[in-house]
């Protein structure tokens, strides 16, 4: 699950939203999460941010619809407390338990399809086409990074490694700081980058408190979301 303090900023990011306050929301909304399931519940289940609605509120809704993501993110927040208030009830399971099994499993393979093209695009294996939607990329360092990044996954998770993923990544960002080492125009094109130092905590400052509520439960606005 580790992952997910890179690739959770790495998507809201293209928002606008700084970075280094993402990387610190990323690890304190999965702290808060795992402790109040652990603490609450009881639950052995580990809780952070989901990859799917990240890429759909960056991609669809600020980039491609053009809404601000301060209100996006209102909207988040009122999306939140509605569905707190259906789990309290009950109806969230019961919803859930209506939907057919198969419908389920597409849904989650739909997902996993989309989340793959984006890592795809963002690593430039596939690049956009008129002609055919998509098409082959460079082979450009970034491209033999990720590369390999998932041909170690894939071995490892094959041979049953646990933690599979998080060598991969380790592996991979190895060799990104290496091609950066040997050619500091790739740290840019990599996202290698050193913000004050090897350790800094970035502030949630830029990104907390910033909601809309006027805009977002307006009439006119509401069925925008």
């Amino acid at each position: 699950m580790a992952y997910i303090i890179a690739v959770n900023p790495n998507i809201l990011s293209e928002t606008g939203m700084p970075a280094g306050a993402l990387v610190t929301g990323t690890c304190l909304a999965a702290a808060f999460g795992c402790i109040l399931m652990g603490v609450v519940a009881n639950l052995p289940f580990a809780l952070a941010s989901g990859m799917g609605l990240n890429a759909f509120f960056a991609y669809t809704v600020v980039l491609q619809m053009g809404v601000p993501w301060e209100v996006a993110l209102t909207a988040v927040f009122v999306e939140g407390i509605i569905f707190i208030v259906l789990s309290v009830s009950g109806v969230r399971e019961a919803v859930v338990n209506a939907i057919p099994k198969n419908m389920k499993l597409a849904v989650t393979g739909g997902i996993g399809i989309f989340i793959a093209l984006i890592g795809l695009v963002n690593s430039g294996i596939v690049i956009g086409d008129q002609a055919t939607l998509i098409k082959m990329g460079r082979f450009t360092p970034a491209v033999i990074i990720t590369c390999v990044g998932l041909i170690i996954i894939a071995v490892l998770d094959k041979k049953r490694v646990k933690g599979s993923i998080l060598f991969g990544i380790v592996v991979s960002s190895l060799l990104a700081w290496a091609f950066a080492f040997i050619n500091p125009e790739y740290a840019q094109k990599l996202g290698i980058y050193l913000p004050g130092g090897l350790f800094k905590f970035e502030s949630l400052a830029p990104i907390a408190g910033k909601i809309d509520l006027g805009y977002v439960l307006h009439p006119t606005n509401i069925g925008g979301f």
